[in-house]
């Protein structure tokens, strides 16, 4: 894949005639900071899954490591604010899988927070 000035790209995705072009140039670049904090390993195994490729063992389990490093961290609790949209959607009536969609949350999550709030 070629840039506009003619030398390659280093990451397809991003391209300007990728997928990621119609969120903007600044979106492009904020993946490219993230990306650029990547292990080259990381890297070279997202761009794999990427092409539809299949994953050796050894890959499949440094992935694996990565993923929950990563996951460490993450608050799975659901905050008051968060309730207050969920208690709004499902008073509009909005499923379990619209709503969760909606927050970038599980199904289980918003069905947990839900019952909860005794709204189930």
């Amino acid at each position: 894949m070629l840039r506009n000035s003619g030398s390659p790209s280093p990451e397809p995705w991003l391209s300007n005639s990728g997928t990621m072009a119609h969120f903007g140039p600044d979106y492009s670049l904020d993946t490219r900071a993230v990306l650029n904090t990547l292990p080259e390993r990381l890297k070279r195994i997202g761009e794999l899954l990427v092409n539809g490729e299949r994953l050796n063992h050894a890959d499949k389990s440094y992935l694996s490591r990565q993923r929950a490093k990563l996951l460490q961290d993450y608050n799975y609790s659901v905050g008051d604010t968060e309730t207050e949209r969920i208690m709004r959607l499902w008073g509009k009536g909005l499923s379990r899988t619209k709503i969760a969609k909606a927050l970038g949350r599980s199904r289980t999550t918003i069905s947990k927070c839900l019952s909860k709030m005794e709204l189930v």
